[in-house]
């Protein structure tokens, strides 16, 4: 039985991946990545996370721009930035993303306040999602 692509996902450690294609002349795929320093990496990752009070809740190997997502919570924004800070400032890493998330509830009492706040967009010659905002 095959699954959806895209249904489920699994978190692995690294040590359980390889990497069987070449993107690129300078890629060897006899030339495997090292596991040991994969997966003291990834320690590495969790434990920085768990210093700054978070806890990790998934991760994922991504095709794409980025080659990892790691799910975590953390105490405040300014414990992400130090995440943030923190991993890039070593220079192995190049970029980072920090993306804050909120729940439904949040986001319904988002738009409650954003009702709330009657904010009316100052006059354009220019059309606003196919509304004319120039006046009379």
């Amino acid at each position: 039985m095959s699954l959806a692509w895209g249904r489920h996902y699994v978190m692995v450690e690294p040590s359980h991946f390889r990497v069987d294609y070449v993107i690129n002349p300078f890629m060897d795929p006899d030339d495997q990545p090292d596991r040991d320093l994969a997966m003291a990496q990834w320690r590495t990752l969790i434990e920085t996370i768990e210093r700054l009070g978070g806890t990790v809740v998934n991760g994922w190997l991504m095709f794409g721009e980025y080659d990892l997502l790691v799910v975590c919570e953390l105490p405040d924004n300014i414990s992400a930035a130090a995440l943030s800070m923190a991993i890039s400032a070593g220079g192995a890493i190049k970029a980072v993303k920090t993306a804050p998330l909120m729940t439904f509830e949040d986001g319904l009492e988002a738009l409650r306040q954003a009702k709330a706040a009657e904010y009316v967009p100052p006059r354009s010659e220019v059309p606003y999602f196919g509304v004319y905002r120039g006046g009379a």
